[in-house]
């Protein structure tokens, strides 16, 4: 059976998304025209994350943040997983973005047992 499902995120910057994805290991195809196709329904999407032995994961932007626009019966990843490091990797990210404009540096970083991403912060001097 094929069905494209469409989950809406609000994941709003495309760079960081794009740099989450890669970050994550993920070949990530920018080409004109991309769509996901599934046998009854096609899906025109912004950008697809490349899967290997896999149909490919598409993204779409909207006015609230991106969707994510997939057949997950033939995709060999947990979409639940896949959209959890997707979301946690941004936000790192767009954390790390914000607190560096507001001039703050990591002093320490530690994942736990539970992937929960714990940083010290220290602010730098301005001059």
């Amino acid at each position: 059976m094929s069905h494209i499902s469409i989950v809406q995120t609000r994941l709003m910057d495309r760079d960081i998304l794009l740099e989450a994805l890669q970050q994550l290991g993920y070949v990530v195809n920018q080409a004109e025209n991309l769509e996901i196709r599934s046998m009854d329904r096609t899906v025109k999407v912004d950008f697809l994350v490349e899967i290997p032995y896999s149909a490919p994961i598409g993204f779409r932007k909207s006015k609230t943040g991106y969707k994510i626009a997939a057949d997950w019966f033939q995709i060999q990843l947990d979409p639940k997983k896949f959209k959890n490091q997707v979301l946690q990797q941004y936000a790192y990210l767009s954390v790390l973005k914000t607190l560096s404009e507001q001039g703050f540096q990591i002093a320490q970083e530690e994942k736990d047992e539970k992937n929960q991403i714990h940083l010290v912060l220290r602010r730098m001097n301005e001059s």
